[in-house]
C-alpha cells in the first residue's frame, strides 16, 4: 500500500539507497535453505505488502511445496481518494487482488485469508486483530511469521509488528522475520544499527537474505502485476492516482525485485 507519509526525497538520494540496499545484502545471513523448508504465516497489513516484501521467498517456499498462509489484515480502502472509487469499491477490487496475487506466487486459496478490516490497524482495532492472529497461528502452526519491520515509517505497519509482536510471546518457538518496504530513509537506517546493536538479553536480532532465483522473481513481479489499482491508474480516475511505479521514479519497484529479499530474523520480545 502507498504511503503517503513516508518523507520526500531528492533525487540525489536515490543511488545512496541502492548502494546501502547491496551493502546490507552482501553483509546479511543468507537462510535460504532453511527458509525454503520451513512453514510460514505471512502477515500483511495490506493487500500487495505480501508481495513487496516476501513475495520472492513466498514463491520460493511454495516450489519446495512448504505450507504458507498469507492474512491481510485489512482490505487497503484508504490506498487512493477518487470521487469515481469509493471506498467500497476500491475495497473489492483489492481483495480480488489480494487472492490473485497469492494464487500467483503459489499459495492455495483456502490459506489465504483476509480480516477484511475497514476500521485501520490501530489500538482501537488491536484487540480483534491479535484474537484472530492468534487463531491463525494456533490453526496453521508456522515454524516462521513474516511481517513488516518494527521500522516502517508507516504507521499502520509499524502497528503491524507491535500486535504480531505481542500475539508471538505465546509462541516463543516461532521466528519472526521483519520485512522492508517503507524504511529505506536515512532516519530509519540508524535506528537498524541500534536495533541490531544495542546490548539486549536473550538472542539478537539478525540479518539475514533470502536468495531469490530467476523462477521466484518472475513470480513476484507477476503476482506485482496483480495489484493493478496499485500498479496502474484506473481509466475512470478522475483524479491524483499515485501508483507504485512513480516512487523514486521507479528505484522503489526495482529494489524490491532485486535478487535477495532482506528480513531481521527475531523472536517474540527481542
Amino acid at each position: 500500500m502507498l504511503n503517503h507519509s513516508a518523507p520526500a526525497l531528492h533525487r540525489s538520494a536515490y543511488g545512496r539507497l541502492s548502494s546501502l540496499h547491496r551493502l546490507l545484502r552482501r553483509c546479511a545471513t543468507d537462510v535460504s535453505t532453511s527458509a525454503a523448508q520451513r512453514p510460514a504465516l505471512v502477515v500483511a497489513p495490506h493487500p500487495d505488502d505480501e508481495t513487496l516484501g516476501c513475495g520472492g521467498t513466498i514463491a520460493l517456499k511454495r516450489a519446495r511445496e512448504t505450507p504458507v498462509t498469507v492474512v491481510a489484515l485489512s482490505d487497503g480502502r484508504d490506498s487512493h481518494t477518487d470521487p469515481a472509487w469509493p471506498a467500497e469499491r476500491l475495497a473489492a477490487a483489492r481483495r480480488e487482488e489480494f487472492v490473485r496475487a497469492c494464487t500467483r506466487l503459489g499459495v492455495e486459496r483456502d490459506r489465504v485469508i483476509l480480516l477484511d478490516h475497514g476500521g485501520g490497524i490501530d489500538a482501537r482495532t488491536a484487540p480483534e486483530i491479535a484474537a484472530r492472529l492468534s487463531s491463525i497461528v494456533r490453526e496453521t502452526g508456522p515454524a516462521e511469521v513474516y511481517v513488516p519491520c518494527r521500522l516502517e515509517s508507516h504507521r499502520e505497519h509499524a502497528a503491524a509488528w507491535r500486535i504480531t509482536n505481542d500475539v508471538l510471546r505465546a509462541f516463543p518457538e516461532i521466528e519472526t522475520f521483519e520485512y522492508f518496504i517503507w524504511f529505506w530513509y536515512p532516519r530509519w537506517w540508524r535506528a537498524l544499527g541500534r536495533t541490531l546493536l544495542a546490548p539486549r538479553e536473550g538472542s539478537r536480532p539478525r540479518l539475514v537474505r533470502v536468495a531469490l532465483g530467476a523462477q521466484q522473481l518472475e513470480s513476484k513481479g507477476s503476482a506485482l502485476e496483480a495489484h493493478q489499482t496499485q500498479m496502474t491508474v484506473p481509466p475512470d480516475s478522475v483524479g491524483p492516482w499515485p501508483v507504485l511505479g512513480e516512487i523514486e521514479d521507479g528505484a522503489f519497484l526495482a529494489r524490491c525485485l532485486q535478487g535477495a529479499e532482506l528480513f531481521l530474523a527475531t523472536r517474540a520480545g527481542s
